[in-house]
């Protein structure tokens, strides 16, 4: 199935930053741009549509105010499903048939993992990749791939130094998917506890994504006694698995990895509600998103200078995805990656071939505007040919009836 975006309009909102320029007669191209247009592709994988349809709609929000030295882009994504051998497949119409310039926020670990080899043999820019794994920041080996978000392996790894600070003698139960990744990650906290995690952890139980909590029960890992869940399940299973957890009277400090809160996990206060003071996350520091905005808002220690930020967010919000929900934190990762991939655009001027995209992309600092500000600049787009990993700062963040909260004192090292 193929989903075609192409942008192209004429407003001009009010909070769109000046991005126009004329082309010059010096200008350079690879395929995919020209003195008009930027065409980028997508092959979105399993990711939740809300994702790419709200990128898409920050691109037109871009082009409403004349495109990114005047030029529009056209973004065109393509959906591949589960099969990593079909995410080429459209990788290679992508290049070959649309003449995109790059491929931009490819979803799916197995699927971005394909497409990875594929771009760097042809020299394609595969940027901000939305799976937060360190395979997509290996700019040795494959120096045209760039994710975006910090690792998950990052992440256990601060849940466990969470959990040896704060938990005297816990009784850990950990649920992964059984697949690479949910291994990979268990593994990744196992580590983190080092040692301690033989006698701390009193329970381990896999479940494939597709079974669904008949495959395992959840009523075996409370009865190991366990006050601690590390629920390593995402999408549907995680609200399956938080919402089965409070049914069954069980509150075990529950930690859910990143990109999990997001996908409108809470939909509704009445969820929230259930799940309030029971679950610890790790979190981007997005800033004054849904219920965490009458606290982010206000809070000049965490939003100034970018106060005014807040209110572009909502405004975008308003005017470009009417129907959305303003509690689902996927479109502030829709909005962060599509500034992102619009500031190296931009950086790029007329020189839009696609080494100069990837040059530029190695080379970012940057704030993005919904990315909580830290006193120190740690959540700056921070890249150089080494470091392919543009976010590093997260916070652990609670849950709680009004929404979302940082946990001031612990933060990622």
């Amino acid at each position: 199935m193929m989903c075609r975006i192409a942008i192209a309009t004429a407003w001009l909102v009010c909070f769109a930053a000046p991005l126009t320029k004329p082309a010059t007669a010096q200008s350079h191209y690879d395929p995919g741009a020209n003195d008009t247009e930027i065409r980028i592709g997508n092959v979105r994988g399993s990711t939740p549509h809300i994702i790419i349809d709200a990128e898409a709609a920050y691109f037109r929000m871009i082009n409403d105010g004349g495109g990114i030295n005047g030029r529009k882009i056209t973004f065109i994504s393509e959906e591949s499903g589960p099969d990593a051998g079909e995410a080429i497949a459209h990788a290679r119409h992508l290049v070959d048939d649309e003449d995109v310039l790059a491929l931009f926020s490819t979803a799916g670990f197995d699927q971005s993992l394909a497409i990875r080899t594929y771009a760097n043999e042809n020299k394609i820019p595969q940027v901000f990749v939305l799976v937060p794994s360190t395979a997509f920041a290996d700019p040795s080996h494959f120096p045209w791939t760039m994710g975006m978000l910090p690792t998950n392996e990052a992440n256990l790894s601060a849940f466990a130094r969470y959990v040896k600070a704060h938990r005297p003698n816990p009784k850990i139960a950990v649920l992964h998917e059984a697949t690479a990744r949910g291994s990979r990650y268990a593994a990744a906290f196992r580590e983190g506890l080092g040692k301690a995690a033989a006698t701390m952890i009193v329970k381990e139980a896999t479940i494939k994504p597709d079974d669904g909590l008949d495959a395992v029960s959840i009523e075996s890992l409370k009865e190991s006694g366990a006050d601690v869940l590390v629920n390593l399940t995402w999408g549907g299973l995680t609200r399956m698995v938080v919402q089965k957890t409070y049914d069954l009277g069980w509150r075990p400090l529950q930690f859910l990895p990143l990109g999990t809160i997001g996908s409108g996990l809470w939909r509704n206060a009445e969820e929230r509600k259930n799940t309030a003071g029971l679950i610890i996350s790790v979190g981007l520091g997005y800033r004054a998103f849904g219920p965490m905005a009458s606290t982010f808002s206000n809070d000049p220690e965490t939003v100034s200078p970018y106060r005014n930020n807040v209110s572009e967010y909502h405004d975008w919000m308003a005017k470009y995805n009417p129907k959305g929900d303003l509690n689902n934190g996927d479109y502030v990762t829709a909005f962060n990656f599509a500034e992102a991939l619009v500031i190296v655009l931009k950086q790029c001027g007329d020189n839009l071939t696609r080494a100069n995209v990837m040059a530029k992309a190695a080379n970012l600092d940057a704030q993005l505007a919904m990315l909580q500000l830290a006193a120190d600049g740690s959540t700056r787009l921070r890249t150089s040919p080494t470091d392919y990993q543009p976010m590093k700062k997260f916070w652990l963040i609670e849950s709680t009836p009004t929404g979302w909260f940082n946990i001031k004192d612990f933060a990622s090292e």
